[in-house]
């Protein structure tokens, strides 16, 4: 284990991060109003995706990745039927609560680029496979982390949504 652990730091140490790129991102929004409550019954599912072929070599020293994020956040609400339209509705009994399934849905690619400082050093590293796993499962996703929750903050602001901030990562 001690092992891994070193050549996982070696790997590290081989890279200087240049620069993060929000390339593209879509918003989708499903259901009514400011559909989301804390205290509502929440799903929120976030999945990472990479490109087999990463990290693409641009420059003989520039290496560049690609993870595409998706955001789920499903909340249920309970709203009640008004009976009949009349000057003070009223409102039905809780048997005819209706339960509305509201989704926001965030999809976002970004672009990492780093620096080589010890190409061999990193490519020797990277033919090992959970160590490519780790990085691209842990260290991509921790390093992008902020910016995926600031964005999904903002795109729920943006579609009139109660903003939800995703956990934090430890």
């Amino acid at each position: 284990m001690e092992d891994k652990k070193l050549v996982f730091n070696n790997l590290l140490d081989s890279l200087e991060l240049r620069e993060i790129e929000k390339k593209s991102f879509s918003v989708n929004k499903n259901g009514f109003g400011k559909i989301f409550k804390i205290e509502e019954n929440l799903t929120i599912n976030v999945n990472l995706k990479s490109h087999d072929d990463d990290p693409l070599e641009l420059q003989e020293n520039l290496i560049l990745f690609r993870p595409v994020f998706s955001v789920s956040i499903v909340g249920e609400n309970n709203l009640r039927k008004i009976e009949k339209a009349s000057e003070t509705p009223t409102v039905s009994p809780e048997k005819d609560k209706v339960e509305i399934k509201s989704e926001f849905q965030l999809e976002v690619f970004f672009a990492v680029y780093f620096q080589l400082k010890d190409r061999k050093g990193f490519f020797d590293c990277w033919k090992i496979d959970e160590l490519r796993k780790i990085f691209i499962e842990q260290q991509l996703q921790k390093l992008l982390w902020p910016f995926l929750r600031q964005l999904t903050s903002d795109s729920m602001n943006s579609l009139n949504l109660n903003s939800i901030a995703l956990p934090l990562l430890l």
